[in-house]
């Protein structure tokens, strides 16, 4: 005698536990630092906007460290940026590859610089316009209140320490070689 099965469709509930369940089975295998860039990837990758409850939309707030990394204070201390415009590099990097933070705002800036123990940044707008028009490590986001760190920004951060190497990435990136100036005949 053979054995009937009844097959049965799966509800819209049944593939979505089942969905849950391959993603958080696959996301045990991933570091936990990383977890957060991988759903937000998939997230961007499906086209698929979701916002936690209590989500304001700015970074969340700091740990000593993020997700078993390092914190942001040892992170930029490592890095040892020169300037006010190498620390907003420094700091956007932290928020957006650390805290998982896809566009942040100058409050976020403020806030990672201080959970970093560094010197306040004396006038955060002005040094964010100029790292962004000046120096071109940082662009606007969705809204020209959000930023986010371009590609030399990232090769910027990721040099340092190395003053050396940083002078050769953004001479590398500049659109116009800067040319000596002619002197005028008399």
């Amino acid at each position: 005698m053979g054995v009937c099965k009844k097959v049965t469709k799966m509800s819209k509930e049944d593939v979505e536990l089942n969905a849950m369940g391959v993603i958080i089975k696959e996301l045990e295998s991933v570091p936990k630092e990383r977890q957060s860039a991988v759903l937000r990837y998939v997230s961007e990758r499906m086209g698929v906007k979701f916002e936690t409850p209590g989500n304001t939309g700015t970074a969340p707030p700091f740990e000593e460290t993020s997700g078993g990394g390092e914190s942001i204070k040892l992170f930029v201390d490592k890095k040892k940026p020169k300037n006010n415009y190498q620390a907003i590099a420094c700091l956007a990097y932290y928020l957006e590859k650390w805290k998982g933070v896809e566009e942040w705002s100058n409050k976020d800036i403020e806030d990672a610089n201080k959970a970093a123990r560094r010197t306040a940044i004396a006038n955060i707008p002005r040094d964010i316009v100029d790292t962004k028009n000046k120096y071109g490590f940082i662009r606007d986001g969705s809204d020209h209140t959000k930023k986010i760190l371009t590609t030399l920004g990232e090769k910027v951060v990721e040099a340092l320490p190395d003053q050396g190497a940083v002078k050769g990435i953004i001479k590398s990136h500049r659109k116009h070689p800067k040319h000596p100036r002619k002197k005028k005949k008399v």
